[in-house]
């Protein structure tokens, strides 16, 4: 794991391979798509706004999977 000055780190390929890892990302993935399913149903602004909020985090931890040459910037 390699932490940066802006407070974002990255996952070493070691650790993307190891279980711990695979069952968070495991979790993650499915709780991306239970909050899509949530933020589907008709609700008012605020919770969808929150909803969004939490969508945008587990995305966050999702693309640590993603080695950080291959990101997008």
């Amino acid at each position: 794991m390699t932490v940066r000055r802006d407070d974002t780190f990255d996952l070493t390929d070691s650790d993307r391979s190891s279980a711990t890892w695979q069952k968070l990302y495991d979790a993650y993935t499915s709780r991306l798509a239970s909050l899509r399913m949530h933020n589907d149903k008709d609700q008012d602004a605020t919770t969808t706004a929150f909803i969004r909020g939490q969508i945008k985090e587990v995305k966050r931890v999702l693309e640590l999977n993603i080695p950080d040459d291959q990101k997008r910037r």
